[in-house]
């Protein structure tokens, strides 16, 4: 549990790696993390596929799931007492937090994110944020352009990676996992 990591995940395509990163999930709670994050998707589908087997595999499937799982699918100010009470609760679940991969939803999370009683609530608290088709709307859309430029220019960003770049910094105790197919987009972003 380190304070910020970042790590790339590769599979096929229809590989797993949604199975995957489920498993990932049960893996952060038996490790002490407190939440788990997804950017799932760039499209409400994708939100909602994310959401429904996180359900399936998490909530509903094992064994006191629903006490040890508690899911809360693009929260925002309106879910801060819901996810508190849950923080705050002696069973210790792990909130699962399902966000549609763009600014504004991401800018809404983080404005929960920094409400002193969460912010006190999760000073200490380790973050899992998993990363699904990260190939997509995640990386720097200046990264070619920025490689161009000298050592002085500031470089550009793109809202989206902006807005996970904030949140990662709201959330200082962080391990970022990137799942793609494609790794070649984030690898040779620059070229």
């Amino acid at each position: 549990q380190n304070p910020e990591t970042t790590h790339l995940a590769v599979g096929y395509v229809q590989s797993g790696k949604t199975m995957s990163f489920t498993g990932l999930t049960a893996l952060a709670l038996d490790n002490g993390y407190r939440m788990v994050i997804y950017l799932a998707g760039t499209k409400n589908n994708l939100l909602k596929q994310t959401k429904d087997r996180l359900t399936k595999d998490l909530v509903d499937n094992l064994p006191g799931g629903r006490k040890k799982f508690k899911l809360h699918p693009s929260p925002s100010e309106s879910s801060l007492n819901s996810i508190l009470g849950h923080l705050e609760s002696i069973d210790k679940p792990i909130i699962l937090v399902p966000v549609l991969k763009h600014h504004g939803h991401i800018k809404k999370f983080i404005r929960l994110v920094k409400h002193p009683e969460f912010a006190m609530l999760m000073k200490n608290e380790s973050v899992l944020i998993i990363d699904d088709e990260a190939d997509q709307a995640s990386l720097n859309n200046y990264g070619r352009k920025n490689s161009l430029k000298s050592r002085h220019e500031e470089e550009e960003m793109s809202s989206t990676y902006s807005a996970i770049l904030q949140m990662r910094a709201a959330l200082p105790l962080n391990s970022y996992i990137q799942y793609t197919a494609t790794p070649q987009a984030n690898i040779l972003i620059s070229l």
